[in-house]
């Protein structure tokens, strides 16, 4: 169950990185701009590496409290306990 946040995450970054590579990368002007998707890959490969530190190292405190707090919020009735 701790592990669906940063599967579902990487699932979703390699589709939309393959669709942007595929389908929308222009390379002349990537070249020339050094415009390829800048800091914000950097720091959305950083959020995930510290989900999945926090699920080897700190047997997933944070991300049930973030799975149980996005549950809360949505009104659903289960929770998640850490590992």
């Amino acid at each position: 169950m701790h592990l669906y946040l940063p599967g579902t995450l990487l699932v979703i970054a390699v589709g939309l990185a393959s669709f942007i590579y595929i389908f929308g990368q222009n390379w002349f002007y990537t070249i020339i701009y050094n415009d390829y998707m800048g800091f914000g890959y950097l720091l959305y490969v950083t959020a995930i590496f510290g989900i999945l530190l926090d699920i080897a190292i700190n047997q997933a405190r944070i991300t049930s409290a973030a799975i149980n707090g996005l549950a809360n919020a949505a009104g659903s009735a289960f929770s998640v306990i850490p590992c």
